[in-house]
């Protein structure tokens, strides 16, 4: 015969007297809904993140809004966005109604040339990140294409108007020639070629001397 405890029978004499709670599972709706997000998602093959950034990219390359490069009193340089779509309701006329409808028609072909060469490693998802540096690379372009002749001259005086290490200046200035070459090849807006001087020379390939 084993023995209870007297700590062991209190607590069963208290449970007994306690209302039982039932186990409340995820309500069926929320579920769902999670449901149709991950599929949206999967259908997507991209985050929200991804897309956001993306579509950013689109639309300026589509003309709908404009990347705006200032220098500051401090010899630095900020960045800003205007858009071209600020039209009032009621007010804008058929004229551009129909020139808002054609920017965002080729906004809309832009964001589909930019999600097939967003998927740096070729995953079939793009993710926040990688949204985030295809943004990045094609506004290394878009800057340079402002920037005082002096200091786009060297990757070092690149690095030091973008406040940015040199390391960073060469792999960028890299990435974004070979999405200007993969880009080029379809229909749609042309990325600005960067100047030679920030492009790393191709390697030689060796001679060999005749015997």
């Amino acid at each position: 015969m084993r023995l209870q405890s007297p700590l062991l029978h209190s607590v069963r004499a208290l449970a007994r007297l306690l209302p039982v709670v039932p186990f409340v599972a995820l309500p069926a709706l929320a579920q769902s809904e999670l449901d149709q997000y991950l599929a949206e998602r999967r259908a997507a093959a991209m985050t929200e993140g991804a897309e956001g950034q993306i579509r950013t990219v689109a639309n300026t390359l589509a003309g709908a809004s404009a990347l705006l490069v200032e220098k500051n009193d401090d010899g630095s340089f900020v960045r800003s966005y205007s858009t071209a779509l600020c039209l009032r309701r009621g007010t804008a006329s058929p004229e551009q109604q129909k020139l808002k409808a054609e920017i965002e028609q080729r906004a809309a072909a832009e964001f589909q040339r930019l999600k097939s060469v967003a998927d740096f490693d070729h995953s079939g998802f793009v993710t926040a990140p990688e949204g985030t540096r295809l943004r990045e690379v094609v506004e290394l372009g878009l800057v340079v294409e402002q920037l005082p002749a002096e200091d786009t001259a060297t990757t070092q005086a690149l690095a030091k108007a973008l406040q940015r290490d040199e390391p960073w200046v060469t792999a960028t200035a890299a990435a974004y020639e070979q999405l200007r070459l993969d880009l080029s090849v379809s229909q749609g807006a042309k990325l600005p070629e960067l100047p030679r001087a920030l492009l790393a020379a191709p390697a030689s390939t060796p001679t060999q001397k005749p015997r």
